[in-house]
């Protein structure tokens, strides 16, 4: 009988040792993960442990597109690789500008009209999504414009200069010549995006006042185009 009170005992015991065990919480580690993108860059006082990435698979990966791109031959792989580029341009994000200096270096090496045509497309989705990130190479691209034969090339630089924003270092009357050459061209998409970016350059000051004379004459005489297109387009530039 007494050994049997011991054993009771002793379980009790040992049962109240292990529910004060588990309502015990455990202790909160809270695990931070950081990208350094410099030296300087400060960790959280809250965090217990650091993870630390180290902040190169989004130059590895601007590498690996500079690699294929001197890879390429045909038009067909470029628009490829282009439309790659575009629909993954977010992970490009941090190294933006280098993209951009590197699609106009090829551009300018191409001598295809369309293989050009196509990283003129580029630049500009590139520049609607990060503004200003190619807006450095803009001089490059307009004596491009001066150069080309080929009026799809020259449709693309007139709707990639329409996007730019007009406090840039490019020559503003040099563009305004530009955008007056191509405004009596005979292909409407031609004429479309010289009187889209007339309208635009009308409206800066420093503009020399016979280019302004010049821009409001063509519009003017736009207004009694035969395609309606380019009655609206122009219209919409006088207002």
């Amino acid at each position: 009988m007494t050994t049997l009170k011991k054993r009771i005992l002793q379980n009790i015991s040992q049962a109240e040792t292990v529910s004060e065990t588990t309502n015990e919480e455990p202790p909160i580690t809270t695990v931070a993960t950081l990208i350094l993108e410099n030296k300087t860059q400060s960790i959280p006082t809250s965090a217990h442990k650091v993870r630390v990435v180290e902040y190169k698979a989004i130059y590895r990966r601007f590498t690996e597109f500079i690699k294929r791109l001197k890879a390429l031959k045909t038009l067909r792989e470029y628009n490829e690789i282009l439309v790659e580029f575009t629909d993954r341009l977010i992970l490009y994000r941090n190294c933006i500008d280098d993209c951009a200096a590197i699609l106009v270096q090829h551009l300018l090496d191409a001598t295809d009209p369309l293989i050009q045509t196509a990283f003129l497309n580029t630049l500009k989705i590139v520049e609607q999504r990060y503004p200003t990130s190619s807006i450095k190479h803009s001089n490059e691209l307009l004596n491009l414009g001066k150069q080309t034969k080929s009026i799809k090339v020259a449709s693309a630089l007139l709707s990639y200069f329409s996007i730019l924003p007009m406090s840039s270092s490019v020559d503003k009357n040099a563009l305004a010549r530009f955008a007056i050459q191509y405004s009596t061209n005979t292909h409407v998409r031609v004429q479309l995006c010289a009187f889209k970016l007339l309208s635009t350059l009308g409206r800066i000051p420093d503009l020399e006042a016979s280019l302004k004379t010049s821009i409001i004459n063509k519009l003017l005489q736009a207004i009694e185009h035969d395609d309606a297109r380019i009655r609206a387009e122009a219209l919409r530039a006088m207002v």
